[in-house]
């Protein structure tokens, strides 16, 4: 069974040959290999031609428009595979982690296949490896249709799972700075109809300043919403948004209390630069009014834990009087 590895890539010409040397060594061989340059401007897409002509599994093609979506996009359409796994160009791929993936995809016929990831905050990849060997105990398979079980579980990461080709839409591809890959999740696991979980670690995440999602230029809030509320039309048609109106909203609030965090740790670094800050000081304000509409933490059923709420007060939203209010008492619920 043929799988398509996606790899878009922008000025990656120091962690390129770790992800291919990563997937020449992986244990998986019917491998599709297929290398995105977006308008890098260093030796990136020099050497993964170079790679191209050593390797007859490896295609390279060139996306000039900036933005990981757009290259994904284009990855996608040039794929063949039954399978399309997306990767980054600075991380690494587990040496069993596409093989366990696709026998999984096989055996269970499966839309989406889920593993581990495992964060390197250092360059021991080797300590990493071993780390990543060891078994894990959970194998587990949801069928018919979206389930909540899967829904809650579903803000993984692009790169620790496998699609069936078949089960990706165009839509999926939504073009924003941060939060595409939950947007394409949210598509994909309300059409995928077999989902499977495995016990392995099949991704080791690196760290990192440089990339196409490490960028200043961060999501404006509100298309952000708008994007939310294209998914919430499309669950409706699909006569699933009722059922699952609780778990997307969690989903939401989660995301701009991330988005919210990201902006206030770029606000603290802009202390001096009065223009950049009065950007971030005012997507602040739009993640703010956002939550307040959604007012989150008066309703039970959509807070499970009280982890959000305090990072809520830890990224120092305004304090009003009525969500001081609220805050203080959601904290108490279990």
């Amino acid at each position: 069974m043929l799988v398509s590895v996606i790899i878009p890539m922008h000025n990656a010409e120091n962690t390129i040959e770790r992800l291919y040397t990563s997937l020449y060594r992986s244990n998986y061989k019917d491998l599709e290999i297929i290398f995105v340059d977006n308008a890098s401007t260093d030796r990136s897409y020099e050497k993964v031609s170079y790679y191209q002509m050593i390797d007859p599994r490896v295609k390279v093609v060139k996306e000039e428009k900036l933005g990981v979506t757009y290259a994904r996009r284009h990855g996608f359409q040039e794929a063949t595979g039954e399978y399309v796994y997306f990767v980054d160009a600075d991380d690494y791929v587990t040496p069993n982690g596409i093989a366990d993936m696709a026998w999984a995809a096989e055996m269970e016929n499966a839309d989406i296949v889920r593993g581990h990831f495992y964060s390197l905050y250092d360059e021991d990849i080797k300590h990493a490896l071993e780390i990543c060997s060891m078994p894990l105990d959970f194998f587990g398979r949801q069928f018919d249709g979206p389930s909540k079980q899967s829904f809650q579980s579903q803000n993984i990461p692009m790169w620790c799972a496998l699609y069936k080709k078949t089960l990706i839409k165009d839509h999926y591809f939504v073009n924003l700075q941060q939060g595409e890959d939950h947007l394409f999740n949210l598509y994909a696991y309300a059409d995928a109809k077999i989902v499977v979980d495995i016990p392995t670690y099949v991704y080791i995440y690196i760290r990192h300043q440089n990339g196409l999602s490490m960028t200043s230029n961060l999501t404006d809030a509100y298309r952000l919403l708008n994007e939310y509320g294209k998914i919430a039309v499309n669950y409706a048609e699909k006569g699933i948004l009722e059922s699952h109106q609780v778990q997307l909203e969690k989903r939401i609030i989660q995301n701009y209390l991330m988005l919210y965090s990201v902006e206030y740790r770029t606000a603290l670094r802009n202390l001096f630069d009065v223009y950049a800050l009065g950007i971030n000081q005012k997507r602040m304000q739009d993640i703010y009014e956002i939550l307040k509409a959604f007012k989150p933490y008066s309703n039970p059923l959509i807070r499970e834990d009280v982890s959000d709420c305090e990072m809520l007060m830890l990224a120092n939203i305004p304090c009003e009087t009525e969500y001081q209010e609220v805050r203080e008492k959601q904290l108490t619920l279990k």
